[in-house]
């Protein structure tokens, strides 16, 4: 059995790694690193391959490497704003001689009926998380950020307060 100050800073220190881990990969999902990206699929489009709320990471690779079959992240020519994820069908050279992807979700029927340059890709799809990106979304809004800040707090500032008043408690009777 480890003596009550270990488990006190065991404590600590896991609940301070696991709240550091979680800001973190919402740090990369605001601000890619080296390539790396981090998204949260929302829509059911890539499914059964990706499920909405999972966290995915892209990576930026050089535009002649991406296949058919690759799953990708890119702008799509309609600007809205948000990224789609979705699987390369093809691969070629259009009128003018330029590389161009035509995409598709695994979910839907029809391809998405535009031509993406490589400009537009943002990564290829390396791996994912199922589920972390609902808790990130809910994390980015007032009520979740208040309610991540305060288990943050509590689970790092709380057990040392406990500990404190048992020192305290010891010298009042001792």
């Amino acid at each position: 059995m480890f003596p009550s100050g270990w488990v006190k800073w065991i404590g600590t220190g896991v609940a301070i790694a696991v709240c550091l881990c979680f800001a973190a990969l919402l740090f990369l999902v605001l601000h890619p690193v080296q390539g790396w990206r981090a998204q949260v699929i929302l829509s059911g489009s890539m499914r059964p391959t990706i499920a909405p709320g999972t966290l995915i990471f892209t990576r930026k690779q050089p535009e002649w490497t991406y296949r058919e079959g690759d799953i990708i992240t890119f702008h799509p020519p309609i600007k809205t704003g948000s990224l789609v994820t979705h699987r390369l069908t093809r691969v070629y050279l259009n009128a003018h001689s330029i590389r161009v992807f035509d995409t598709k979700g695994d979910a839907n029927i029809n391809g998405d009926g535009w031509q993406i340059s490589p400009g537009s890709v943002v990564g290829r799809y390396r791996w994912g998380i199922p589920y972390v990106g609902y808790l990130l979304v809910w994390v980015k809004t007032p009520i979740g950020f208040l309610v991540f800040t305060l288990i943050f707090f509590f689970s790092a500032v709380l057990p040392e307060l406990f500990f404190l008043w048992g020192e305290l408690s010891k010298q009042k009777g001792g």
